[in-house]
């Protein structure tokens, strides 16, 4: 009977993990974004967005076989007290437990219990202890085992980056077909652009305060600095912190690539008085910014230009650019 329930248990938990981590890779976005709300994993965001779906693999393999299950159970029992804690603790998270994806995200306390229920499911494996004879994949087809584990690993990491990689192209080039340009960068490639290049229209909900934010409701005395930031995206939170220090940051606008609940909890953090919330990224792309942070200043003609005033075809990107043509503008 024991060892039944010891199996059971572990099957339970292995499917819990397993479902998690392919969830998570379907939505790499949204887990950057989840990530990025907690203070906890806001500096990992990169590393988390890999290595937790990788872990939860690696449990949920490890739980099947009759020689690592007892580690396994007591590695993963110790994974689901680490969530726990973060969930009781870490109320920035702001939107509850997505441990299975953002699409299925619950309440935190639902998610707390669902964690306790599996380490309960675990509790058989664990009381056992490691010499105990246990069900589960014989060492002699361990081999195998992860083996395949690695290789269906492999194969999920690539079709989640693949798709992030074409869910980021199909935003791009819907920006692209909103500004009226060719779908295609080769198409319409910037750096054979001659004449002005007029600013792309901004019309986006506030993140703080209801209302949109409109190119055209601007101040138009000088330039308009434009800062193009994304969820998850570390550089972009010192980018921030730079410009939430700065005697000129409420002359900036900056808009934000993702969904509204981080973009407001991104103004606060940062005491920002202009934020536009760019849910699907079509402005973003429509500046031509292909990687964040971004910034472009607009004259008060309506065309995008450098740091001199003249002709831009391209946003500045990176931290150090970013903050060198913002500086610039101050100057203006």
């Amino acid at each position: 009977m024991i060892e039944a329930l010891d199996l059971a248990g572990r099957l339970v938990v292995s499917g819990a993990l397993a479902l998690a981590a392919v969830l998570k890779l379907a939505d790499l976005t949204g887990l950057r974004g989840t990530l990025y709300l907690a203070r906890v994993t806001r500096p990992w965001v990169p590393q988390l967005t890999v290595g937790l779906p990788l872990i939860e693999l690696a449990g949920a393999t490890a739980l099947l076989s009759a020689r690592t299950g007892w580690p396994a159970a007591v590695l993963s029992a110790g994974l689901l007290l680490v969530f726990i804690a973060f969930l009781a603790a870490d109320r920035t998270a702001g939107q509850g437990c997505n441990c299975f994806g953002r699409r299925s995200g619950s309440s935190r306390r639902a998610g707390i219990v669902r964690n306790v229920g599996l380490i309960a499911a675990l509790v058989p494996a664990m009381l056992r202890g490691p010499g105990a004879g246990r069900l589960g994949v014989p060492e002699s087809a361990d081999r195998w085992l992860f083996a395949g584990a690695a290789l269906v690993t492999a194969g999920l990491l690539t079709w989640a980056f693949r798709r992030d990689s074409r869910l980021r192209r199909a935003a791009a080039d819907r920006g692209r077909r909103r500004a009226g340009r060719p779908a295609t960068l080769s198409e319409a490639s910037p750096e054979t652009a001659i004449e002005p290049w007029p600013a792309p229209e901004i019309d986006l909900p506030a993140a703080r305060g209801g209302g949109r934010i409109r190119l055209a409701d601007l101040p138009a005395a000088g330039p308009t600095p434009v800062v193009f930031v994304e969820i998850g995206c570390s550089s972009c939170g010192l980018l921030l912190a730079r410009l939430s220090r700065s005697p000129g940051a409420a002359q900036v606008l900056v808009v934000v690539a993702g969904a509204a609940d981080p973009a407001a909890e991104l103004a606060v953090r940062y005491r920002l008085t202009s934020v536009a919330v760019d849910q699907d990224g079509a402005v973003t792309d429509a500046y031509r910014v292909t990687a964040t942070p971004g910034a472009c200043l607009i004259s008060p003609d309506g065309t995008v230009v450098d740091a001199a005033g003249r002709p831009a075809v391209r946003p500045a990107i990176g931290v150090d650019a970013v903050t060198d043509l913002l500086a610039a503008a101050d100057r203006w």
